[in-house]
């Protein structure tokens, strides 16, 4: 996975988080800079297991990890530039994945997966407070969370009858509403100005392709026209001039 770090966007520094998914290649936080040769590993020591990594507006980096492949992740918070890093949640309700910064870069939200039943649901946790708070108060059941540029919405995968929609929650109010109808439509990202979304599209042929929502008409258009062979979900990445979009 990879993250675009916001304050060095325009300059096109990338932070990810790679390596072989094994034992002996365990993945590590990589930072890679413009006219870099090669990434930088930014912690040695922070070996691990990992599925996905934010870049925050405070010059963090959040991440899922675990020591081990059958472990349950926690969510780790790491500076690039001193390499020090801790954990940020207590684990106390469930594995938890995919942190997605707020705006002003204090908290994040993630998922937290029940070890027993396997039902995804949606958590807040702040860089105070390690307390896990349910968003809104509910424990919505979904994935892939996203907060608006303007921190008052999240955006994320939600269940729609037997397939997978993109759903809007209001952060304040609690309610929730699908802007697609699916039936397998996943990780949402905001356009930087909070009008609309991108989110990748699974065909029923399995390929992908990434959609474009405009939240004041509903209408929906192609990103791009290509059609990708993959088996796993595409992530994107903005800059925040909309000038590229990064794709997994």
């Amino acid at each position: 996975d990879f993250a675009i770090c916001p304050d060095l966007a325009s300059g096109g520094t990338v932070w990810f988080t790679g390596g072989g998914g094994t034992e002996d290649a365990p993945y590590r936080v990589f930072e890679l800079a413009p006219g870099a040769d090669a990434p930088a590993v930014v912690e040695p020591s922070l070996a691990g297991f990992t599925d996905s990594a934010a870049a925050g507006p405070g010059g963090l980096f959040a991440f899922d990890w675990k020591r081990s492949p059958a472990g349950c992740a926690r969510i780790r918070v790491v500076e690039p530039a001193t390499g020090l890093s801790r954990l940020l949640t207590d684990g106390s309700v469930g594995c938890e994945a995919q942190p997605t910064w707020h705006p002003e870069g204090a908290r994040v939200v993630y998922v937290a997966v029940d070890p027993d039943s396997g039902a995804p649901s949606l958590f807040e946790a702040s860089l105070t407070d390690p307390t896990p708070r349910a968003l809104s108060g509910v424990a919505l059941a979904g994935t892939h969370p996203a907060y608006s540029p303007d921190g008052d919405r999240v955006a994320y995968d939600c269940p729609v009858g037997s397939g997978v929609a993109i759903c809007v929650v209001d952060v304040e109010t609690g309610e929730s509403v699908a802007v697609t109808s699916g039936p397998d439509d996943k990780e949402p990202a905001w356009l930087p100005d909070g009008s609309g979304l991108v989110f990748t599209v699974v065909a029923d042929s399995g390929r992908h392709w990434i959609a474009h929502i405009d939240l004041l008409s509903g209408a929906i258009s192609p990103l791009v026209d290509d059609r990708f062979d993959n088996a796993h979900a595409l992530v994107l990445a903005m800059r925040p001039d909309l000038a590229q979009t990064v794709l997994r």
